[in-house]
């Protein structure tokens, strides 16, 4: 009697065991893979893209996934990042009070996603009456190379738990040929 009922609390291993063994998900899989995979989840960092219509109307902050972004170097020789295109409003219309307005988009158009791969941030280091009394600039580049952490869970009622890391993948930014051939650049700010 009691090998038949560990043979029952043994068959639902039996069964999840080689389930697991032939999803195959792993550090070679692609970051699409991962994505469609209802169990695994890449913690992939973003990039923000600020963008402008032509006309200076209408703007945008667009924050794209490192695996969609590609590198190119302006004319200038500087490393940039393209993560594709965006539709920006160049035109509104603007009805109600300044208190209460409604925007509407008349026009639109399509702008590149481009950026330099440096970016400057500021922290505060010293405090004054619950204000920051002085602040600290740093400038630093956004890296060609990622190691992403890929967590999972358990069961797909769980939520992914982020201490939970299975496996690091590595995405290197793939080179754009077409962005350098088309002259993209953004203003440089010394």
């Amino acid at each position: 009697m009691n090998k038949f009922i560990a043979g029952l609390l043994m068959l639902p291993l039996l069964v999840i065991i080689p389930l697991q063994a032939t999803a195959g998900v792993g550090p070679e899989s692609s970051i699409g893979e991962l994505y469609q995979d209802r169990f695994h989840y890449p913690l992939v960092p973003t990039v923000p893209f600020y963008v402008h219509a032509a006309n200076g109307e209408g703007s945008k902050v667009v924050w794209a996934k490192v695996p969609d972004i590609r590198y190119y170097r302006d004319n200038d020789g500087d490393l940039m990042f393209y993560a594709g295109t965006t539709e920006v409003c160049s035109a509104f219309s603007v009805t109600g009070s300044i208190g209460d307005s409604d925007r509407r988009c008349l026009s639109s158009e399509t702008v590149p996603l481009i950026r330099p791969a440096g970016y400057s941030y500021q922290y505060c280091v010293f405090r004054t009456d619950g204000d920051c009394g002085r602040y600290l600039k740093s400038d630093s580049v956004y890296p060609l190379k990622y190691q992403i952490a890929v967590v999972k869970r358990m069961a797909e009622s769980d939520s992914f738990n982020y201490a939970n890391v299975v496996f690091t993948k590595t995405i290197e930014l793939s080179h754009c040929s077409e962005c350098e051939a088309k002259n993209w650049s953004v203003p440089k700010v010394h």
